[in-house]
């Protein structure tokens, strides 16, 4: 697109946002005539079909004609620790996602590559952090399990920062671990699956999830400004405050996870080693 300058009266970059709006008003469009509201308003499957769907997914699927109910929905919707638990859950995700989608060219121009190139090196994060959105997905739902999925992403991102704020100077390491950061957030969808698969009525998902979602984008906000310029190029002011949040959600799940003694240890170990690798690279940044 940066060819196309000048054309129509519009700098290059009013192009990006012209294109990605008229995909999504096309995909609106076509969302009137194929999404419907509930299963049993689903005219391309037979009566029975219907009712075996809605038996499927419970009765918080069925339409609610009236309004019976729903403010003590909403209500049970404020005070469900799960909306809370699972909104932070995706605030940790979230917030690493919306910081490297901010961010990602600023990183990888670092390492001395022109615009184009930089622009072109952020498409196999993508692609790769798309396929395991993908499989995630797939086979979260085929063990109906979320939270090894999701816990897994989380701690793929941590990885992922470690590698990057290392005092390795190869480029292909760094990038590599950009690649563990970007697959590991792509578990994000895991937590708003889980969220909406155990709000029961139709008043209390949708405040539920909108709950969820305004958490989650707080973390967008705060994505925005830890990345200062001044920490170009290891960015290790940034990197710790993630690895913070996921040190403390592992801090969390490891309390509820008695059972296992050996996962305990395991996770107590790493954060140890996270918390003595982001300290000795915070005095070699002092000390420069």
């Amino acid at each position: 697109m940066g060819g196309m300058n000048g054309v129509g009266g519009l700098e290059a970059w009013s192009w990006i946002f012209i294109f990605d709006g008229i995909g999504t008003v096309i995909a609106g469009i076509i969302a009137i005539f194929f999404m419907v509201d509930h299963p049993s308003t689903a005219e391309f499957l037979t009566e029975e079909e219907r009712l075996i769907v809605i038996e499927q997914i419970g009765s918080g699927a069925a339409p609610e004609n009236n309004e019976h109910g729903a403010v003590q929905q909403i209500w049970a919707a404020f005070t469900d620790w799960q909306v809370w638990a699972l909104s932070v859950v995706l605030f940790s995700i979230s917030s690493p996602a919306s910081a490297l989608s901010y961010f990602l060219p600023t990183i990888l121009s670092h390492f001395g590559y022109s615009t184009a190139v930089t622009q072109v090196l952020t498409i196999p994060l993508y692609l790769l952090s798309t396929a395991i959105l993908l499989a995630l997905g797939y086979y979260s739902d085929k063990a109906q399990l979320r939270s090894p999925f999701i816990f897994a992403g989380q701690f793929m991102t941590l990885v992922g920062f470690i590698i990057y704020i290392s005092n390795t100077p190869p480029f292909g390491v760094k990038y590599f671990g950009l690649v563990l950061c970007l697959m590991g957030n792509s578990s994000g969808s895991g937590a708003i699956c889980w969220l909406a698969n155990n709000l029961g009525g139709r008043y209390k998902r949708a405040t539920g999830m909108a709950l969820q979602f305004t958490v989650s984008n707080v973390g967008g906000a705060i994505a925005s400004i830890i990345f200062r310029s001044q920490d170009a190029p290891r960015y290790i002011y940034g990197s710790n405050v993630f690895s913070s949040i996921g040190d403390y959600l592992h801090k969390r799940r490891t309390r509820r996870s008695s059972r296992s003694p050996s996962l305990l240890t395991n996770v107590s170990t790493l954060r140890e080693i996270t918390r003595k690798f982001c300290s000795e690279q915070q005095g070699e940044m002092a000390a420069v």
